[in-house]
């Protein structure tokens, strides 16, 4: 009987086991494999700045700068090639190819070769400088125009070496090989004033640029000047009249800038008024120089200018 019983039971036991064999089981997922990690990107190095023009000022008016021994010019090529690439860049301000062994003359605006002191030379040589002082900056050089036919240029504005452009050789303004005039140093002294002494205004000394020198019209220059000549002697001028009531500027071109200056500041402020058939009309002077107005030019008339003490000096203005 026990032999029966368990017999039985092994045969349940069989079937349920066929049974769960029929059931299907869930899938067994599989893991998900790890990324492998890749090698990490190293940072781009940020890219160097490129050096920009030299970063420079130069404040200093043209008497601060004085002549220094023992200077040498290394600044001779740069110069050269900046007036050579103001050559080749506008053909038609020069006449003449420096490659065929010419004399390039510098002409007007008029296309006509500039001459000293005749109508266009000014304006053409104050571009040439102009040209060659943008071109020497884009370069990298601290550099200005000094004076009125030199430019100046150094590491820094308190000594630099001179440079000339041009040359008035024959009478016409041609471009040279730039001449080096020596190495300059900045003497800035004590703020000039004028003496308790120098007389006030007495007239002016009123001179009008030529016709077609400038595109703007035509410029008139004033100069004051105080009377007495112990006090022109005082300054240096010899060139009197011998009257005792000699005339002279407040200063000599130069060492005495400074103190003209102060006198001429003194006497201002300067009206200027141009005259219209009968009548007086207001004059702007030059927004850099009071003692400089423009008229147009056409104008034909006689132009003024007053001191502040009252003292006034005309000048006709013919075409």
């Amino acid at each position: 009987m026990r032999q029966v019983l368990l017999a039985v039971l092994c045969l349940s036991l069989a079937a349920c086991a066929w049974l769960l064999d029929q059931i299907p089981q869930p899938p067994v997922p599989s893991p998900t494999p790890a990324p492998t990690p890749g090698p990490s990107p190293s940072p781009s190095p940020a890219p160097e700045p490129s050096p920009g023009p030299a970063q420079c000022a130069m404040p200093y008016p043209q008497e601060a700068y004085w002549p220094i021994p023992g200077g040498v010019d290394v600044f001779a090529l740069a110069v050269r090639q900046a007036i050579q690439s103001v050559v080749a860049g506008t053909p038609a301000r020069f006449q003449g190819s420096a490659l065929a062994g010419d004399v390039v003359k510098l002409l007007t605006l008029d296309g006509v070769v500039a001459r000293h002191e005749q109508p266009g030379a000014d304006e053409a040589r104050h571009w040439l400088y102009a040209a060659v002082v943008t071109r020497l900056r884009a370069d990298g050089y601290c550099v200005m125009a000094f004076g009125v036919d030199q430019l100046v240029i150094g590491a820094n504005a308190e000594r630099v070496k001179g440079y000339h452009l041009v040359n008035h050789g024959g009478g016409d303004v041609h471009y040279w090989p730039p001449r080096y005039e020596g190495d300059l140093e900045v003497r800035v002294g004590a703020p000039a004033t004028c003496p308790a002494e120098a007389p006030p205004v007495d007239k002016f000394r009123l001179h009008v640029s030529a016709a077609g020198t400038f595109p703007r019209g035509r410029r008139v220059d004033a100069t004051p000047v105080a009377r007495g000549e112990p006090w022109c002697l005082s300054q240096g001028f010899v060139d009197l009249d011998g009257s005792g009531q000699g005339r002279c500027p407040y200063g000599q071109e130069g060492a005495g800038e400074a103190q003209r200056r102060a006198c001429e500041a003194r006497e201002g402020p300067y009206k200027w008024s141009q005259r219209e058939t009968s009548v007086w009309l207001d004059l702007p002077a030059d927004a850099r120089n009071p003692l400089q107005a423009w008229v147009a030019v056409n104008y034909f008339g006689a132009v003024r200018v007053c001191a502040a003490t009252g003292a006034c000096s005309e000048v006709e203005v013919r075409p």
